[in-house]
């Protein structure tokens, strides 16, 4: 097959919607839900409906080279207890990098010696405008008891890489910001990336 026969012809120059109206129909403490009618790139009118997120922010702590922390805890909508790696969202105003520290320290009482800016991500864009910043942090040190919000009960889990891994290929582990991190850990623990990571003055 040469090269010719893989390409793909593309029905539009562009993709973009247009957005004709738009309206907020519910308020909620962090998520917003609107609904829009919009102008297809085919010239169709079609509405869309999509929650709008402050942002939000996810580590992957390591405690060495071998050894994580990783949290477990219920997530109502789908009724379910699940492993994920310390997350939450941005407050407004704050810089990404200063919420990550702040969800660290809050949800597990650890402060990280080291941090790197590890990429982002939309985990959700057919129906929210969530953006996940995604940071690395070790040398982990423990600064404190875990102060999380009333009604949020974490569980805190120490577990080997290999575990982890293992626990996402055999779908223990099934939370999207924490499988994405498991991608940059794989970059890491093979010395596929050069890492900047840059300490802790604060």
């Amino acid at each position: 097959m040469g090269d010719k026969d893989m390409n793909i012809k593309t029905k539009q120059s562009t993709l973009e919607e247009k957005t004709i109206n738009s309206t907020k129909i519910f308020t909620g403490i962090f998520l917003n839900l609107h609904k829009d009618e919009v102008l297809t790139a085919d010239n169709q009118k079609s509405t869309r409906e999509y929650f709008k997120h402050p942002g939000a922010v996810a580590i992957l702590p390591f405690f060495n080279e071998k050894k994580l922390l990783i949290e477990k805890q219920w997530r109502y909508p789908i009724k379910q207890e699940i492993l994920e790696f310390p997350a939450g969202k941005i407050d407004r105003g704050e810089r990404p990098l200063i919420a990550a520290k702040r969800e660290l320290l809050e949800e597990t009482g650890y402060v990280a010696r080291s941090w790197c800016k590890l990429g982002e991500m939309f985990p959700v864009p057919a129906y929210s405008d969530e953006k996940i910043f995604l940071f690395g942090a070790k040398d982990l040190i423990r600064k404190c008891d875990q102060n999380t919000d009333p009604g949020e009960v974490i569980n805190l889990v120490d577990i080997t890489v290999e575990d982890f891994l293992l626990k996402v290929q055999t779908l223990e582990i099934i939370d999207a910001k924490t499988i994405a991190l498991a991608f940059w850990l794989l970059r890491i623990r093979d010395r596929t990336v050069k890492i900047e990571w840059e300490r802790d003055v604060d």
